[in-house]
């Protein structure tokens, strides 16, 4: 999904202030931040099981992606930041009181949300939000890529937390910062 747009930071702070505070806002609000601060795929998100992020009613540090839930079916790990860890035990907690569900983000029936149901969410939550570009699922995972970036982390790390499996599938994630170009080739002596 190469023609979504990706957000800025303050355009992703206005995604996530535009959910709301009750009933499924909760939920949509809490899928907007594991989206944003995990890079996770539409597909790897909505299969997250609460046992992969809460152990004994704590966030666990790191996120174990299943194998059959990744592209590639090879699985993974991403660490998971202090702020989203206690982000979800307020969900979890939240979610139990009402809920059963093994699923971090339950659908009917037993299973967990599917990917159009998100899908539909983020356009929605976009268009109360007053962001006028396509936003989907994959623009939170471009937010998180360029963060990375930002962050000066080096390309492979980018890779690995992303889990490109080639700097050529990388590429279409990366956004040139021409001041910063500039700036860099300036500063080679």
């Amino acid at each position: 999904m190469r023609g979504s747009d990706s957000l800025t930071k303050e355009e992703c702070d206005r995604l996530i202030g535009a959910v709301g505070d009750s009933g499924l806002a909760i939920r949509d609000r809490m899928l907007l931040e594991v989206f944003a601060w995990t890079g996770l795929r539409v597909s790897e998100l909505v299969a997250l099981r609460i046992d992969q992020v809460i152990d004994g009613g704590r966030g666990l540090p790191t996120l174990h992606l299943d194998r059959t839930s990744t592209k590639r079916k090879k699985g993974g790990k991403l660490p998971i930041a202090e702020k989203l860890q206690g982000s979800l035990e307020s969900y979890v907690t939240w979610l139990r009181s009402w809920s059963g569900a093994v699923w971090l983000f339950p659908g009917y029936e037993g299973k967990h949300l599917c990917s159009r149901a998100v899908q539909l969410r983020i356009k929605a939550i976009a268009t109360a939000a007053g962001i006028r570009k396509k936003i989907t699922p994959h623009s939170l995972r471009k937010f998180f890529v360029q963060r990375l970036i930002d962050q000066k982390l080096d390309v492979r790390s980018v890779m690995e937390l992303s889990r490109h499996s080639s700097l050529a599938s990388l590429h279409h994630y990366l956004v040139v910062d021409e001041e910063a170009a500039r700036a860099a080739v300036e500063a080679i002596r």
